[in-house]
């Protein structure tokens, strides 16, 4: 995947990278719910660190969950609507 790297990824290869550091082979469409929050879980705090100034830091904040629900919802549409992860307030 990195030999045609242009700098943008898609959430598709984005979820391929987060499955292979978890150590999932399997494709996604085999992938069970518990499989999904643990790659969304991961993604979330993948992200949150993105955002982090400390490199240590293990809280979540908000960056890392919009991007974890921008994926979920893109990539598992079914499981981001039976647990009805948009909320309109």
């Amino acid at each position: 995947m990195r030999d045609n790297f242009d700098g943008i990824l898609t959430t598709a290869q984005f979820l391929d990278m987060a499955m292979y550091d978890l150590g999932y082979g399997s494709s996604k469409e085999e992938l069970t719910e518990d499989d999904i929050k643990k790659i969304m879980n991961y993604i979330c705090r993948w992200a949150s660190r993105v955002r982090s100034k400390d490199e240590s830091n293990s809280e979540v904040n908000l960056f890392g969950i919009l991007f974890a629900l921008t994926i979920c919802l893109l990539e598992f549409p079914d499981y981001y609507e039976k647990y009805e992860l948009s909320q309109t307030n």
